[in-house]
This record gives C-alpha cells, structure tokens and sequence, in this order.
C-alpha cells in the first residue's frame, strides 16, 4: 500500500468477470466450463464467442474489458499468435494499472516461463507478427510479462474441473467483498464531504504504511457515526484480504456470553468457519493466532466499555500489516486510552447539508418548494444539524401537505418544548394514530431484530394491521428494515421506552407489560399457526412484571433473559419449548434468591448443561467450600404424570412435592397439570446456608431427596434429579462437586441414566 492512497475511487464496472481466450485452443472446452460454472452461481460474465474476428478489435469490446472488476486471461498454446488476443491483453493490463482491474492468469497447458520470457510458441508466434505488426511488438511483450507476473493458476497435472471450481470459489469470494457492500443511508447526503475531511485529517489516506492503523469516530447519540463509519468501510474495503462489521457492540455484550458471541462473530465473517471459542480468553488467542497474518478491516459499532475493545481488538499485533481498525462510540476518552491513531469527532450537518437532507424526508427531493422554503429553514434550525432529528421531523412533515398545518405544528412546537432531538421524536410519535402508536410501542419494547413476518405474525395475533401500520412508522422513519429484520435507531428506542414507563396501569388500559399474555392467548387455543416459536421480553419497567404464565402454548419453543424479579413462570403445556435462556444463572444469583425461593415447571424440556445429573434419590454429593463465600444451590427433578384421571368440575390433577435439603429445610410445592400425559421439570433453588456436613479438607456435603406427598387423579414417577452448583466468583468449576451417580451432562441431548445402584 505505500505510496498509494488508501482512499480508490469507487468504481462501477458493467460486468464481474472478462474471459479472454484462444478460441480455436478452448472455446468448446474449459473455457465454456467456466463460463457455465461461474453464470450458475449468477456472475455476471462477459465471453466474446464469436468464430470469426476481423483484424481489428472493436471499441465496443474495448468498453466491455473497461467495464469488467476482473479479467481472467486463460494462456492456452496459440493465445500469442492470434494479434487480436494480444491486443485484448494489452487493454486489459492499461485497465489492470489504472482502474485497479483485477487480473488472473490461467496458465492451460503451457509454460508460464515460455509467456514471462516470450519463448517456445509465444516466442515463435511474435516472431511470426514481426513483420506486420513492427510496432505493437514491444507493447504485447511487456504485457504478456506483466500479465505472467500476476499471480494466477497453473493448470498442471490438475484436473480442469478441480481448477474451475477454485475459479468460481475466488471470483465469489471477491463479488461477496466488493459488490455486496454495508447499507449507508437512503440519503447519504454530507457522507462524501464528511470522507474527505477524513482523509485530509491524516496523512495515513495518502501515505500508508504497512503497521496496523486504528481509527476511532466519536459523537453524540444520532449524529452519524454508524453511517459514517460504514461509508468508510464501504470505501475501502476492497483493499483487505478480509473485513467484517459488527454491529451493536454495546447492546451485545449485555448479553449473557455477549462478549464471547462478539468473538465468534468476528471471527466468522474473517475467516468463513463457524468456531466456538468457549471463554473469553481462548477466543482473544485464537484472534490474535489466526488473524496476525492476514490484512483485514475491522469495524466495531457503538463500543462504550474499554473491555469490548480488549476482548476483539486488544492490540496491534493481533493483526497483519496494512490492517485498518475503525471503532465507532460516544466516548471519546475509550479511544484516547486504547491509543487509537486517529479520532475523527462528527459534528452536525451544516446549514446546507441539514436543509438538503430534510427535503430529502419532507419532499422526496434535494431542496424545498418554494412557498416551504422559509418553514423548512425554519424546521431545520430547531434540529440544529442532527441527522435523526432532521430525518424524523422531516418524514414527519411530509404527510401534512398543507402550509397552514406545518405552522401551526412548528409554533406548537416552539411555544411549548425544549426542542432537543428527544422532543423532535416524540412530536413524531404524538402525531400517529393510536393504533399505531400501539403498533409503534410494541415494536419497540419486544420486535427489534426480529424477521419481519414474524414481527407481522405477532402484530395480526393482537389484532392489529400489521401492515398497514409498519408502512407508516417506516414512512416516519420511526422504523427500518435492514435485511429482512426490524429495525430502530436506539434514541428512537429510548424514547418509546420512556413512554412505557409513563403508561398509566389502571385496569382496561392495555400496556406493553400485556402484550405477551394477549399474544399467547391466541395460540392457547389451539388456533393452528405456528408464528409463535420464541418470545422476546424486554420490558422497560420489569418491576411490573412478577408472574409470566406461559400455560399451553403448543409451539412456543425458547424464552429469552427473564428480567430479574419474576416470581414464577409456568410454561405448563408448552409442548415444544426446550430453552428458557437464563433460567439457571436467574436461580443462582443473590439477587434473586434474597427472600424467595424460585419455582420452575418446564414441559418436555431439555436438562440445562450447567447441571450435574443422576437417578439416585436422595442425592448424596459433596461441594467444595470456599471461606465467606455463600454458595448456590440449584436442584431439578425429572417426574412423569400419566394415569390422569378427571375429577368432578376439574379437569386438572393436584400434585404436592416435598424437597428436602439435609434433615431439616422442607418445601411443599403445589401444582395443576393439563389432562394428558407429560414429562416436567421442576427446579428450585437454595443458598448454602443449609444444613450441610463437614468433611475434610474443606468440603461439605449434603442430601437432597423429593418425595410425592399427594397425588390426586394421577400418577407420578420421579424419573431423575440432579444439583448445579454456582457462585460468582470462581463460575463453575468441574472439580467443585462430586459424588456417586453424579453425571455431567452436554445441554443439547438428553442422555440414558445409569442407576448408581
């Protein structure tokens, strides 16, 4: 890269690939069995196949090599003695040096050495063209070495099949980087402008060296930075053996794993494997193993903690030379403490960039009409050159086509707000009809991220035109689709979840705190869709919410991170549900525990991985103790109800556990099931401060048995059972606890027990 600039201009180009060949040596052979392969996978492939040429190549095929991102010049014996080929060569070097074409040779059956030096029937051809053309000689020599200088393909011993399959696989390789490049903005209005003031603020654009460059971009909520960022990438992306852009960083790692998905991710889009890194320290090895060799562009959006960049950009040596880091955040102290090259701040649009971008929204074109012009500067001047604000407001506008109405909206605005980017959303939000606005709320507190028939599916359920109202908030911008998923901008986010948290609970007014229960009553009666296979919860006020009853809903089959004060979730009849994600890590935690005992019923579920499994009843394990340190019980047991009976005005049996923890802590537990033969789980959860024993060497051990107190209508048999062991200091330790029949079990197969007996 030295003594070029990092900054290629962006070029279209009319076709993917150019195939320039020796008709006569492979036309009816490999070369139309790589033009066939490559269109089978939708390249976009240019081959002049015709028999006869004249002498004379024509400037219309002179446009097509122009026009092509790759040219694949396949030598075969006679490719030098036909003047046209040369000529086509020639074109394709000059597009080669100044348009940046990527050029392969393929070597059919000859010598790379006989076209490098102009020998054996390359050397004999030229010969022959001596006479009547003296003055293109010199020209086709240099490039027929040029061109045998590029690294290519020797066709050899290999068989052409294998060959073309290597083709097509680089050519996709090279399309899936270049041609499918990261959404921008509908309006990239300024990102040019933007771009270059980039470049002009380090001379690394026009000089660059071969050390790693780390680039961070920093600004408020709204402002641009994700845009901006993926405009750069987009912009020279091309130049790297490999790129990815992870986005959401600071939403991710909140996640339970969240950092460690990160990692995978990364590494994913790098290297093209699907690798599970485990930890997070064995997956910043494998980063900096594999990909300390390899030139790549990496960007990381919305990173707010010093530990997202430690745990997948944590040092220059992770990365081959020529590498670019871009980071995106609202902090900029992040980028001066991680040392970055450069640190770019986005400030607002300029007056005429603002003006642009909101006729863009409000008129569907670059400047206002001239009876709006005044309302419009007027408009923008409130946003004060933020893009969201400027966007929002505008799409806003839009559907009030009437003068009068857009002054009367901006004097309202005036006299009663502060007119900050929050106020300038929800004046949005204010203006749609309450259904939408239902519609709007639910999106956002549960349907972010989700597949759009399934946010639709969800929607319809409620009774709602889902629709119909989708189409309005994407009119306002409240709302996006980026590759076939829902979108929000998380200030649009934020602002509807401070409107859920002001709802008012009074009995008949419907929140989101209601929407899941109104989902899953319509598939509780077995209405025959299947839409219904997960269920997000993101509750801004979860404080609201303390029972989640999931009873019957057939097709249900994961539940996500539960806020932290649920009390109970039943998902009794939920016959396909087989991951509730945080249940085990909820049970173990302080503060869920303190002053309750958690309860679980899951149907037909999976045992989690985390649990130690065994038949025995009771089970008699041991666990190492740690000095002041509580630690976290969490037991399950396995049971069967069949022999189900139906009692008068009753359609459910009564069962009554007893757990016992040591000699003394007892707990009954009471509990309706369905009419219908099941398996069930049943977890609950204690601190160490029961009644244990000690043994030596600092481990104590305890005894845990279920029995079945009462049983009315039914039979019950306890299958299997089995203790988890957490705390938060030292995680889960595989030597921590042990005893006779204790199995460690993988989460996702349940396996065949083994009585201790």
């Amino acid at each position: 890269m030295a003594g070029s600039s990092v900054f290629s201009p962006n070029l279209k180009w009319s076709y993917d690939v150019f195939l320039s060949f020796r008709g006569e040596d492979t036309r009816s052979n490999f070369t139309s069995h790589l033009d066939m392969a490559l269109r089978q996978k939708g390249v976009n492939v240019f081959i002049d196949d015709k028999l006869s040429r004249g002498e004379q190549i024509s400037e219309s095929l002179f446009r097509s090599i122009e026009g092509a991102l790759i040219s694949i010049v396949i030598f075969s014996e006679n490719y030098a003695s036909s003047s046209w080929c040369l000529d086509e060569l020639v074109k394709i070097i000059e597009c080669k040096k100044s348009k940046g074409q990527i050029v392969w040779p393929i070597f059919y059956k000859v010598n790379p050495s006989d076209i490098r030096k102009q020998t054996g029937s390359f050397g004999e051809a030229l010969a022959t063209h001596q006479v009547k053309f003296k003055t293109k000689i010199q020209i086709w020599r240099e490039a027929l070495t040029t061109a045998a200088n590029s690294s290519g393909w020797d066709l050899g011993t290999r068989k052409e099949a294998d060959l073309i399959q290597d083709l097509v696989k680089e050519v996709l390789s090279i399309l899936n980087l270049i041609c499918t490049p990261l959404y921008v903005a509908k309006y990239p209005v300024g990102i040019d402008y933007q771009l270059e003031t980039l470049r002009l603020h380090s001379h690394y654009w026009t000089e660059p060296s071969i050390s790693v460059y780390m680039v961070g971009i920093y600004g408020i909520g709204g402002i641009g930075k994700t845009t901006f960022a993926k405009a750069l990438y987009n912009k020279i992306a091309n130049q790297f053996e490999a790129c990815c852009f992870i986005s959401k960083v600071r939403e991710t790692s909140k996640q339970f794993n969240g950092l460690v998905q990160l990692q995978e991710n990364l590494l994913h889009e790098i290297l093209k494997e699907d690798l599970k890194v485990g930890n997070l320290d064995r997956g910043i090895n494998i980063i900096k193993h594999r990909l300390c060799s390899q030139k790549v562009l990496i960007a990381l959006d919305d990173v707010d903690k010093l530990e997202q960049l430690e745990a997948l950009v944590g040092g220059r040596d992770w990365f081959g030379p020529g590498s670019i880091i871009i980071v995106t955040t609202r902090n900029n102290h992040l980028l001066s403490i991680h040392e970055f090259d450069q640190k770019y701040g986005i400030q607002g649009m300029n007056h005429d960039d603002a003006l642009e971008l909101f006729s863009w929204h409000a008129f569907k074109k670059s400047h206002p009409p001239s009876a709006y012009v005044d309302l419009s500067k007027r408009a923008t001047s409130y946003c004060k050159g933020h893009p969201l604000a400027l966007v929002v407001l505008g799409s806003f506008l839009c559907t009030r086509d009437d003068e009068a109405e857009w002054r009367s909206i901006l004097d309202e605005f005036e006299n009663s707000l502060s007119k900050d980017i929050s106020d300038i959303l929800r004046i949005s939000f204010d203006g749609l009809e309450e259904k939408v606005k239902e519609i709007f709320l639910d999106i956002s507190c549960f349907l972010v991220e989700e597949k759009v028939e399934y946010v639709k599916n969800i929607l319809n359920a409620c009774h709602f035109n889902a629709d119909f109202g989708i189409i309005v908030l994407i009119d306002l911008s409240l709302v996006t689709i980026e590759y076939n998923t829902m979108q929000m901008h998380d200030l649009v986010r934020h602002m509807a979840h401070k409107i859920v948290n002001g709802e008012s609970f009074e009995p008949g007014k419907r929140s989101r705190l209601w929407l899941v229960q109104d989902v899953l009553k319509v598939f509780a009666d077995n209405s025959g869709t299947d839409a219904i296979r997960a269920i997000k919860l993101e509750l801004p006020n979860p404080t609201k919410l303390e029972n989640l009853i999931l009873r019957n809903c057939k097709f249900l089959q994961k539940i996500p991170s539960l806020p932290p004060l649920i009390e109970r979730m039943d998902a009794t009849g939920c016959e396909s549900l087989t991951r509730c994600h945080n249940f085990v890590d909820m049970l173990s935690s302080k503060q869920v525990i303190k002053g309750i005992h958690r309860h679980f019923i899951i149907m037909n579920g999976e045992i989690p991985e985390k649990f130690y499994r065994t038949i025995s009843n009771p089970m008699k394990v041991s666990f190492r103790h740690y000095p002041n340190m509580e630690r976290t019980l969490t037991t399950y047991v396995m049971f069967k109800v069949d022999k189900m009976e139906k009692l008068p005005d009753q359609g459910h049996a009564v069962i009554s556990f007893n757990k016992c923890y040591g000699d003394q802590d007892k707990f009954s537990f009471n509990r309706e099931f369905p009419s219908s033969t099941s398996e069930y789980m049943w977890l609950i959860s204690i601190t160490s401060n029961i009644s244990t024993s000690s043994v030596a060497n600092g481990w104590n051990h305890v005894i845990v048995w279920f029995d079945v107190l009462k049983c009315f209508a039914a039979t019950v048999t306890i299958k299997n059972c089995g203790i988890h062991l957490t705390d938060e200091i030292h995680g889960i330790q595989n030597d921590d606890i042990r005893g006779p029949g204790v199995i460690y079990t993988d989460f996702d197969r349940l396996k065949e027990l083994v009585s201790d007996e």
